[in-house]
């Protein structure tokens, strides 16, 4: 099983995920299936086109290892919105 964890607005999940909750969303899949990854391939992209950067968690913690593309194999991929200066 992999995850992408999001902190978010009711108004992002709802575009992504369709459950419309605020604060940490989470989208699921499983290696062995491939229409869950093809689903949370293209959320990763909507969040992407969001304007959120990806990273690698490893054993709990942000590796640091910054994530450009989906990757099925990585078991945590923590998804950061974007700050913006004012």
């Amino acid at each position: 099983m992999g995850q992408i964890t999001f902190l978010c607005t009711p108004e992002i999940s709802r575009e992504v995920t369709g459950k419309g909750i605020g604060g940490d969303d989470v989208i699921v899949w499983d290696k062995n299936d491939l229409q869950g990854i093809k689903e949370a391939s293209e959320r990763f992209s909507k969040l992407k086109a969001l304007g959120y950067a990806a990273f690698n968690v490893v054993g709990g913690k942000k590796s640091g290892e910054f994530l450009k593309d989906f990757d099925p194999n990585v078991e945590e991929i923590m998804m950061i919105p974007a700050t913006r200066g004012g």
